[in-house]
């Protein structure tokens, strides 16, 4: 590999005189797409789109961090798409932080199999990164991700927020649940940090969305392991203040399970239906059914009430959010701390 390559994981990221290739290193067909002038991006042919936007996202950001100023500092849902931290949304604003001005722009709209990428704005925010802890990803300098989580939880976009935090916390504390204990133990670890940086920060003088964060770090959680199981915690925190367990352990008379979502108080279990649960062919669908008739027959003969909802249901995020508040007997009354994540209006 010549020294204007950087190998990334499963990708080449190279650049020639006037463009930037990211390129798959299986060997399989690919194509190119424009994704700003000068820059190219070769990518495998036939990808899903969920990830083909990764692809576009993480190229957009390599292309600014190589044409423009190296002490630009790419921070927020831009640093956490470079540090592989999986997100709600993908085709975000790019964000940075830089001590000099910085015009802001747009990037254009990406053609690829069909369909198109919309374009996005290159935004420079005016807050620095909390700390000095930066790194260099690729050859993109970036926020870490505890920064940039905290970034967004003091925003205004709580659901996200909420969803990026639970997914940093995942992934930095190596979540498994053959390890669960040690999971836990650097979830707890990590969550310190970030209310530590919080209180510095507050004593610095940043005032705007401190309170917003502080709620978000104490309810995200580690044990969601993608960001629609996090979208679910959030439907279930935003109206029930209660204890809520994730990926906790239960040895039936058929196995031992770890349910998604506990509510000790209330005895019930809410399981979430994800796609990849449901299998690929017929065969693994009824297998799979079988497999949730009995455990959900299991869990009810060790006294929980189980409550299911499908991926169709999440995408209707304040329908299941009712829906949630009725079945918990909440609707009247829904604690002030929870609504404060279900009102989008809620400003420190």
């Amino acid at each position: 590999m010549n020294e204007e390559e950087e190998e990334t994981e499963g990708s080449v990221l190279s650049r020639s005189t006037r463009e930037v290739h990211l390129t798959p290193i299986d060997g399989s067909s690919h194509s190119q797409v424009r994704v700003k002038r000068g820059f190219m991006l070769t990518i495998s042919s036939g990808l899903p789109r969920w990830e083909v936007n990764q692809y576009i996202d993480r190229a957009r950001i390599a292309s600014l961090a190589q044409s423009r100023d190296p002490r630009i500092v790419f921070v927020g849902t831009s640093s956490l798409c470079v540090q592989g931290v999986p997100l709600w949304s993908a085709n975000h604003d790019i964000t940075f932080w830089c001590p000099q001005p910085y015009p802001n722009s747009t990037l254009p709209s990406v053609r690829y199999s069909g369909f198109t990428i919309p374009p996005v704005k290159v935004r420079k925010l005016r807050r620095p990164p909390l700390t000095d802890h930066r790194l260099t990803e690729n050859g993109v300098q970036v926020e870490d991700k505890l920064d940039a989580a905290l970034r967004l939880a003091m925003g205004s976009q709580h659901f996200e927020a909420f969803i990026a935090m639970c997914m940093m916390l995942h992934t930095e504390s190596n979540f498994s649940l053959q390890r669960i204990g040690d999971s836990r133990k650097r979830e707890n670890n990590l969550r310190e940090e970030l209310t530590r940086r919080l209180s510095v920060a507050q004593e610095n003088g940043w005032k705007y969305g401190i309170s917003t964060a502080k709620l978000i770090v104490k309810n995200a959680d580690a044990g969601c392991d993608n960001p629609a199981e996090a979208a679910m915690l959030y439907a279930i925190r935003s109206i029930y203040s209660g204890p809520v367990l994730t990926q906790f352990e239960i040895n039936g008379s058929t196995g031992r399970y770890f349910i998604d979502f506990t509510l000790p108080e209330k005895d019930i279990a809410i399981e979430f239906d994800g796609m990849s649960k449901l299998g690929s062919t017929n065969e693994d669908l009824y297998h799979e059914k079988q497999r949730w008739i009995r455990r959900e027959q299991d869990l009810r003969d060790c006294g929980w009430n189980v409550i299911r909802y499908s991926w169709e249901q999440l995408k209707n995020l304040p329908r299941l959010q009712i829906d949630l508040a009725q079945r918990l007997d909440l609707l009247e009354a829904i604690p002030t701390t929870s609504s404060q994540l279900w009102d989008k209006g809620y400003i420190d």
